[in-house]
């Protein structure tokens, strides 16, 4: 028996394999506590030449556009720095894409540089070291203007690409 316990004394080697289990308290099942962390900001990021990008601050979508890639990653970098880092970035991942159906040759190239774009993003959000998710395509709604606009109330025109982002952080 010592053998699984070397460097203890014998009586405490006794005590770590004869010990009673601990008593459970009756009543209601323990509460565990769930690691959750409070973000500032939550931004959705929907990559391409036409990257869609939302921003929920405050319980409110305080950004739902499309911009260029560049300008998208100084969105993100500017949010960043006004929240210190305290914000979460939700980018939908092509790369987990698993089906492409019979769309052709040019949708194929089309998906492989989104895929390139997937990487950029998680490379720079890794870099400037602020939490980020890859999220599933399979996760993400397409939905019309008109539909969007009723279910979140936003009014502002915006493209697939803006609405693909918000629903990331809906």
């Amino acid at each position: 028996m010592m053998g699984r316990f070397s460097g203890w004394t014998s009586e405490s080697a006794y005590d770590a394999t004869h010990r009673a289990p601990a008593k459970k308290k009756k009543g209601k099942a323990p509460v565990r506590a769930v690691n959750v962390r409070a973000y500032d900001a939550i931004i959705g990021i929907d990559p391409g030449t036409k990257t869609g990008i939302a921003v929920k601050s405050e319980g409110l979508l305080k950004i739902v556009s499309t911009e260029k890639a560049w300008r998208a990653h100084q969105i993100v970098r500017e949010w960043a720095e006004y929240y210190n880092g305290n914000i979460l970035v939700r980018v939908e991942d092509a790369r987990q894409r698993q089906w492409f159906g019979d769309t052709g040759r040019e949708r194929m190239k089309g998906a492989g540089s989104v895929e390139r774009d997937c990487r950029i993003w998680e490379e720079m959000l890794t870099d400037l070291g602020i939490p980020f998710e890859m999220v599933h395509p399979k996760n993400v709604k397409a939905t019309t203007a008109e539909q969007f606009k009723k279910i979140t109330g936003c009014t502002v025109r915006t493209s697939i690409h803006a609405r693909e982002a918000a629903w990331l952080i809906i």
